[in-house]
């Protein structure tokens, strides 16, 4: 049997208006390797999630990683991977958040793909630099 942990993810769901409204949704993650670190499915809504993406995300804080896996293994996978970047069962570990680009090149390496608002991020970024 897996073991599990259930959280309280935070939904911004968008309202006509133009503004949103925050939900909490329970939702039940996946413990990994790495204490501190839950995998899960993506959250499409109140009611639906997506199996075929997954998340990895800082179970004390609540803060996921912008990298969606194709499936729970590679996303625990990835876990793993990271795990040596920081101490990721403590609260606020230090260090954390980790550099985005690491997260993002490890996560790459795992089969996940970044969020597109976190390359768009990162491209800023780069061209600020050159």
């Amino acid at each position: 049997m897996t073991a599990t942990l259930r959280l309280d993810a935070r939904l911004n769901l968008p309202l006509d208006d133009g503004t949103t409204e925050t939900l909490l949704k329970p939702i039940t993650a996946t413990l990994t390797a790495t204490d501190g670190l839950v995998v899960y499915p993506a959250i499409m809504g109140p009611q639906e999630t997506d199996e075929n993406r997954w998340y990895v995300t800082h179970a004390p804080t609540g803060q996921y990683i912008p990298v969606a896996f194709p499936d729970e293994a590679s996303a625990a996978r990835f876990a793993g991977a990271i795990g040596h970047l920081t101490d990721w069962s403590a609260t606020k570990p230090v260090g954390f958040p980790v550099p985005v680009p690491e997260l993002v090149r490890i996560g790459r390496e795992h089969g996940g793909v970044p969020e597109q608002w976190v390359v768009d991020a990162l491209a800023r970024r780069a061209a600020a630099e050159a």
